[in-house]
């Protein structure tokens, strides 16, 4: 397809949006330019990864490390944060050994580093900390008990023989991982994060949010253990995101990378409009002929040859507006999709009350998690993090304070999500307390940050998402990419690659438009 003197509106300004734009401009030449504007309901950069500054500290909305199997996507990210050549504050204090990039940046005095760190993920249960994902290591043994350990144990060789047909997504995780663990671990943890039954939720979730966790080799933990024998160092799993050991994270948070984006962006004339809502897209003959947006300064016309959206697709579909055309039937079923709000209370305590007990050297024996998971209904919260172990350089006073975020998925109509942010801080304090987290006396100060439509439910009318997809593929100039713009539980180079796909079928670089849905971890 040629491509001369075209124009493009993205909506949303999150790494699929940001990364469409990057893409286009890529191919832009001055005898073939693209005129591209972002539109962004909000004032802000970076969707669901997007960083906040709080008081001198860096906050996250989730927080969001940096894992890919692409190697694409790891060129971009180097090209605007190379990875460190020096350690960080934190590893020169405790002498820790970090693999350096020779001729890298140096985290103390320069702005735009990669920070590459030790991955410590576990399982807060029953008041003891266990290995995410559950190992079965002769000290989970002696924490769960023999006879619990071999319950588990037998439990997934028993799914293994009689397999159920995975349909929803409680087939899935019982094969996965028992009936034991599921009922003890997974099927709480689901409901939380979900707000639905694993039994009403498609299996298609569990492929897309558990990937990589392997029972197999955790099996294979748990009889060498029991015979005393050493697992060989090549039993690590690699090249998994929930089994990564060495995690990779900017300095200044995940949103930094979607900053320093938007700014090459604005430096090679693209556009952004802030606070721009669409409101209203119309459709004629099986294309877009114009968006209405909502301003500041009240409501605008705009058109473009290329729509590519990141927004959530019940949002999407309710602002078409057809000229004889009747709506599609795939139209109420994108209206009902579901979708988890998230919201993040991060509190800054001058001390932790659950002690370090694994031998990493932390400040005053703080704990070492990046993440720690809460899979029972002992809280409502479904996992926090320490803030300080993804980056010393997110909390300005990194030796004296602990920045701990205590993560909640909700709904609209939840206390957590609507509730004043005093509210919401309370009920969280009140759990970090009930958890023996902290105690009240130690917190220095605390935030409420918040994102709607975080993460896409595969449950109701999502049955019929294959007539959502497919309809979307008769639009010849509307793309819509991105994790809330494809309901799929993707990461932030998963998002990245849907906007690399999108660009190459504008370009006529690839011909089936049904690729742009196929992006998958695996893509290289």
């Amino acid at each position: 397809m040629e491509n001369s003197n075209k124009t493009a509106l993205i909506i949303g300004a999150g790494p699929a949006g940001l990364g469409a734009a990057y893409e286009l401009l890529k191919r832009s030449t001055p005898d073939k330019p693209w005129d591209i504007t972002i539109l962004e309901a909000s004032d802000k950069i970076g969707g669901n990864s997007r960083t906040v500054e709080f008081e001198g500290n860096y906050v996250d909305i989730g927080p969001h490390h940096f894992f890919t199997n692409s190697e694409y996507i790891k060129s971009i990210w180097n090209e605007f944060l190379p990875e460190q050549g020096a350690p960080a504050c934190d590893d020169k204090l405790f002498e820790r050994e970090v693999e350096l990039n020779p001729g890298g940046p140096d985290p103390d005095t320069d702005k735009q580093v990669m920070l590459k760190r030790k991955r410590v993920s576990r399982i807060l249960y029953e008041g003891k900390f266990f290995d995410y994902p559950l190992s079965f290591k002769k000290d989970t043994i002696l924490k769960l008990g023999l006879k619990k350990t071999l319950y588990f144990g037998f439990s997934v060789l028993k799914s293994r023989i009689f397999r159920r047909k995975e349909v929803t997504m409680e087939d899935y995780l019982i094969n996965k991982f028992g009936r034991g663990l599921y009922n003890e671990f997974f099927k709480a943890y689901t409901y939380k994060a979900w707000g639905d039954e694993p039994c009403n939720i498609s299996s298609e979730c569990g492929t897309q949010r558990i990937q990589g966790i392997s029972l197999r080799k955790a099996l294979k933990q748990l009889f060498k253990s029991i015979l005393g024998i050493k697992p060989a160092e090549n039993d690590e799993v690699k090249g998994s995101i929930n089994e990564v050991k060495v995690l990779r994270y900017p300095k200044h948070g995940a949103g930094q990378m979607w900053e320093l984006l938007a700014e090459q962006l604005r430096s090679k004339g693209v556009k952004f409009a802030f606070g721009n809502a669409v409101t209203h897209i119309k459709i004629e003959n099986k294309s877009v002929t114009g968006l209405t947006v909502e301003t500041g300064e009240g409501m605008k016309e705009l058109t473009a040859d290329y729509v590519i959206s990141t927004i959530p697709l019940s949002k999407l579909f309710g602002s078409f507006t057809h000229d004889g055309e009747k709506p599609s039937p795939a139209r109420d079923a994108a209206l009902a999709l579901k979708y988890r709000n998230f919201v993040m209370i991060g509190i800054f305590a001058s001390r932790l009350s659950l002690q370090n007990d694994t031998g990493i050297k932390t400040i005053d024996g703080s704990l070492p998690d990046c993440w720690s998971y809460i899979y029972n209904n002992v809280a409502m919260m479904s996992r926090f993090g320490i803030y300080n172990n993804f980056s010393p350089y997110v909390v300005s006073d990194w030796q004296r304070e602990v920045f701990l975020g205590m993560e909640y998925f909700c709904n609209e109509n939840d206390d957590i999500w609507k509730g004043k942010p005093e509210e919401s801080i309370e009920f969280a304090v009140k759990e970090a307390v009930k958890l023996g987290l902290l105690e009240r006396e130690n917190i220095v100060r605390t935030i409420k940050v918040q994102e709607g439509f975080a993460y896409p439910v595969y449950s109701g009318s999502y049955a019929n998402f294959g007539d959502i997809r497919d309809y979307i593929d008769t639009l010849d100039n509307l793309y819509s990419i991105g994790r809330k713009g494809q309901h799929r539980y993707l990461d932030m180079d998963q998002s990245f690659l849907t906007a690399v796909e999108c660009v190459k079928h504008i370009h006529g670089e690839i011909s089936d438009k049904r690729t742009i849905w196929e992006v998958t971890e695996e893509v290289q």
